[in-house]
């Protein structure tokens, strides 16, 4: 699997996209509307490489999200994970969240960076073991402070 960078629909934006072996890309974007409106969550939709078409009913809302930025990634055993402010109401509460169905049609919580305020995050897979059972240690790089997101930037690792 592959993460690339996509943008599709004047609505959505700020989006990932995961390309799966069989063809298939995963896109997880957030909602924004120019008029102020916002959506409480996020699009996630699966679609066929061939045509670039979504497959009936695949849009749906996913993730709670408060209008901000997410990151997505795959490790080597096709494991996917996803950090946002996981939230609907503030940027706040940065969780990495991971995929139970190997599509990113649902996932758990994996773990809480910070409860406190979060805004843009960057994943990154620091180390695979070589060897099974496949153990990985993820990244995330994101944007936080005391009393607001913006005020410093700091690093986690996490098992």
């Amino acid at each position: 699997m592959k993460s690339i960078n996509c943008y599709l629909l004047d609505i959505q934006n700020k989006g990932k996209c995961i390309y799966f072996p069989d063809g298939e890309l995963l896109l997880n974007m957030r909602e924004w509307y120019p008029d102020g409106r916002k959506r409480s969550g996020r699009r996630l939709g699966m679609f066929i490489r061939r045509n670039l078409t979504p497959e009936p009913d695949i849009w749906k809302m996913g993730l709670p999200d408060p209008n901000c930025q997410g990151s997505q990634i795959s490790d080597r055993k096709g494991r996917l994970y996803f950090s946002n402010p996981s939230t609907t109401d503030a940027r706040r509460n940065l969780v990495i969240h991971k995929d139970i169905d190997g599509h990113g049609q649902t996932w758990t919580p994996f773990c809480t960076i910070t409860e406190g305020p979060a805004a843009y995050s960057d994943l990154v897979i620091l180390w695979e073991s070589p060897v099974w059972p496949i153990k990985t240690i993820t990244g995330v790089l994101y944007e936080t402070g005391e009393e607001g997101p913006y005020e410093r930037i700091d690093f986690t690792a996490v098992r």
